[in-house]
């Protein structure tokens, strides 16, 4: 199935393109560097300023915020691929939660509690604007929210009810009971009885001369023997011929050949 991004509408482009953004700041723009008295000293002497970008800087933070990358996209991907998959909260609702608990953590360190001393560390662009990346998501995914018409109640109503669902579960249950026999062969299971339609039967060791040159079976359905029957001219070579033929008192007659 193709994807089509004109079905990314709203807040959940809103969220996709907070995504794309918090990945290039994260990665590729620096988030702290030496600053105060010390970088002034690197600058006198000619040395730059060391600088750190947010992947390195915080090694605990970083997950939560890839995480909250890969859950916009997946979210953003879904919607472009008309997929739809089965969750006790809505995807939506787990988005905005998890991007508003990654914002308020980034912007606590950003803001109050740098990596490092304040007189020594600077906070540098890619900070920011990665802290606006976060927030663009999280507003996105509450729109998303809006859009598809879950609330906070809603949503804090459906993870409390999978969460009560987990606990009251019994982990000594047995899952449900699925079958694991071999499957007969067809052969096993069909009838074993002479088809009509086939070219011959072998009489086997059952079958014996009768009277009146007949032949004898322990049988009383119809069977089907091979029968030689001359037509045409004198003289041409006979042509083989399936003869339905009935069985009576345990005794077979064969029908009278014709020419």
């Amino acid at each position: 199935m193709g994807l089509d991004l004109r079905l990314v509408r709203g807040g959940l482009r809103i969220a996709a393109i907070g995504a794309v953004l918090l990945f290039i700041f994260l990665f590729f723009f620096d988030w702290y560097g030496v600053g105060g008295s010390l970088g002034a000293l690197a600058d006198r002497v000619g040395v730059k300023r060391p600088t750190i970008n947010g992947w390195h800087a915080h090694s605990d933070l970083r997950w939560l915020m890839l995480l909250t990358i890969i859950g916009a996209l997946a979210l953003t991907f879904m919607a472009a691929s008309q997929r739809k998959v089965s969750m006790a909260v809505a995807p939506s609702a787990i988005l905005t939660a998890l991007s508003g608990v990654t914002t308020i953590l980034v912007a606590y360190r950003v803001i109050l509690n740098n990596p490092g001393p304040d007189s020594v560390i600077d906070v540098k662009i890619g900070a920011w604007l990665g802290l606006f990346s976060l927030i663009g998501i999280t507003v996105g995914g509450y729109l998303a929210m809006r859009e598809e018409g879950v609330s906070f109640s809603e949503a804090g109503d459906q993870a409390r009810t999978a969460v009560s669902g987990l606990a009251s579960s019994d982990p000594a249950t047995p899952r449900p009971w699925t079958s694991r026999r071999r499957r007969l062969p067809d052969s096993a299971l069909t009838a074993r009885r002479p088809n009509r339609s086939s070219r011959g039967v072998a009489l086997g060791a059952a079958a014996r001369d009768g009277p009146a040159g007949g032949l004898t079976c322990n049988r009383r359905d119809p069977i089907e023997v091979p029968v030689v029957v001359n037509e045409g001219e004198p003289g041409s070579l006979g042509r083989r011929r399936n003869q339905e033929v009935g069985v009576s008192d345990g005794s077979l007659m064969t029908p009278a050949l014709g020419s």
